[in-house]
């Protein structure tokens, strides 16, 4: 059920459209929540979490005219909430939020592998030339995902529909983090160090992926994440050798198998951002920091030429990977 609200005009331009939409979004969820018939179970679960998460901000007087600023807050938080990058969220990369403050660029420190040593009696210390500190550049930058939300959508304050859009906002900008997390790791891969070229014509198998995680830990790593693509995660849940293992698995009454959520310990991620024939092994408390430098923020203003308003969220941030060989590759179908 959509409930309608008719109101006054949301145009304003800058920030003035985005704090009137805000506004009048609390103003509905205020309403609803006091109509506990309004809701189904599963819906009266969503509104309140919306409402906690607010906490005071739902005690606010909405007929004030100076908290532009709140309810501004209040639709990009609705995008932030959207924003949850399947990585990021699922642990295969560290997340440290810095504040940004004009700067397009953070300096983050590169660890690399210490040998313990024998403390002599005269307790001298030596260092060795490895263990010199050394930084990576992590180049920070904007990304922005746009919507254009009609006039009547806005007249009547169908804030239904209107969640929904600032939702895509957040779910564009996600993937892209994504996308960039995943061409971060793959740039990290020297094929003879940290990757394996299965050879032509040839899918994954047990016994590759086997061979391959072997690689991985030869460079002092315990891989827990998996990333892979739909494709090759299908070619190895096929693979003769998975399918017995996953078949002398307990099975829980009602329970459908392969669940697969995790493989051989590691964590499994399939994601479609994920390139082709890529099967990545990640030691996800080394890899490397997707560096937050910004909340996410709105702008809006009318689209010119139309009656209709625009919606525009943007996130500063940056993606580094410090330590290479934390990162494993097999790669199907190569030369």
């Amino acid at each position: 059920m959509v409930n309608v609200s008719y109101s006054s005009s949301f145009m304003g331009g800058d920030s003035t459209g985005i704090a009137k939409l805000g506004k009048e979004m609390m103003k509905i969820m205020k309403e609803r929540d006091a109509s506990a018939s309004y809701y189904s179970k599963e819906d009266m679960k969503r509104n309140q979490e919306n409402l906690t998460h607010f906490g005071n901000l739902a005690k606010e007087d909405l007929t004030s005219d100076n908290n532009t600023g709140l309810y501004t807050t209040i639709v990009a938080d609705f995008v932030e909430r959207a924003l949850r990058p399947t990585l990021v969220a699922e642990g295969a990369i560290k997340r440290i939020r810095i504040s940004n403050r004009g700067t397009s660029a953070i300096k983050i420190p590169v660890s690399t592998l210490v040998t313990a040593s024998a403390l002599p009696d005269s307790g001298a210390v030596t260092y060795a030339s490895s263990v010199n500190y050394t930084s990576q550049t992590v180049t920070l930058g904007w990304v922005y995902a746009a919507q254009k939300i009609t006039m009547e959508l806005i007249e009547q304050g169908n804030v239904d529909l209107i969640q929904d859009q600032l939702i895509e906002l957040g779910d564009a900008i996600s993937r892209k983090i994504d996308s960039d997390i995943i061409a971060a790791i793959d740039a990290a891969i020297s094929v003879g160090t940290n990757g394996t070229n299965l050879g032509a014509s040839t899918v994954i198998s047990y016994g590759g992926f086997v061979a391959g995680l072997a690689d991985a830990m030869d460079n002092y790593i315990m891989p827990d994440v998996i990333i892979t693509n739909p494709t090759t995660w299908k070619n190895l849940m096929v693979d003769t050798d998975v399918k017995s293992a996953l078949h002398f698995n307990s099975v829980t009454a009602g329970t459908v198998f392969p669940l697969v959520n995790t493989f051989m310990g590691m964590k499994l991620i399939v994601s479609q951002q994920v390139g082709a024939n890529n099967f990545y092994f990640v030691d996800s408390t080394r890899c490397g920091y997707y560096v937050e430098a910004s909340e996410v923020k709105v702008f809006n203003d009318r689209v010119s030429g139309s009656l209709a308003q625009e919606v525009i969220a943007a996130k500063n941030y940056g993606v580094g990977i410090v330590i290479p060989n934390s990162v494993y590759r097999l790669k199907e179908n190569t030369a």
